[in-house]
């Protein structure tokens, strides 16, 4: 949007959030051992945990090394796991990121990836999408552990709901009670996943996929 709206009232007026249709990299990460070595590239400032190391290329408070992921300060096999999540389409060489990733895992090591496929442009920075198969061609050197959709069409669905009628009053004296008013409406559509999360064709609209391999 090109208003630009303080963060606070932005909070109010878009209570939307998605909803993880499969948590898989996330139950991945949980059940490590307590002294597995994590490297989380790309964490912003989220938080997964006291034995992981948060990487990024901007400061934060809990970033703890501050890098570019296309060339990770670490050497050869240092990690047990590296968590990577919605960073794949913010980099301008993904490729080289997930050749970066595949060498500082350890052999036996897993990659945790995940990254959007139908969903909006969110960054001045958002160079790509990938499809399930796109991960994995990013990753040939790993052995798949678990793949799938993390992100269904419902909430593609509750996107475009909450987004279209903004568009068409933007800039408008009710740009931001639209905001208001369609973002919850919106909202619950989101949960429509789960009722539609085993049938074949729902794949092909998702929001996210996520690729969990490990390191020969």
């Amino acid at each position: 949007m090109s208003r630009q709206y303080p963060r606070l009232i932005m909070q109010l007026y878009n209570p939307f959030t998605p909803r993880w249709l499969d948590r898989s990299i996330f139950d991945f990460l949980e059940a490590l051992p307590a002294e597995a070595q994590v490297l989380n590239v790309g964490s912003g400032n989220t938080n997964l945990g006291t034995n992981v190391i948060n990487l990024d290329i901007k400061p934060s408070p809990n970033v703890s090394v501050v890098a570019d992921a296309h060339r990770l300060p670490f050497r050869d096999g240092s990690f047990d796991c590296v968590f990577c999540s919605a960073v794949l389409e913010h980099v301008p060489y993904p490729n080289v990121v997930a050749k970066e990733i595949i060498r500082v895992l350890k052999p036996g090591g897993t990659a945790c990836i995940q990254s959007p496929f139908l969903e909006a442009i969110h960054d001045e920075h958002d160079y790509f999408r990938f499809t399930l198969k796109g991960l994995k061609v990013l990753f040939p050197e790993l052995k798949e552990v678990k793949s799938g959709v993390s992100g269904g069409p419902s909430q593609v669905l509750a996107d475009i709901l909450r987004v279209y009628p903004i568009l068409i009053f933007e800039g408008t004296f009710i740009d931001l009670p639209m905001r208001f008013v369609m973002s919850w409406l919106a909202r619950p559509f989101q949960w429509l996943d789960f009722l539609i999360k085993r049938k074949p064709s729902m794949p092909l609209y998702a929001r996210a996929f996520y690729f969990i391999g490990r390191k020969g």
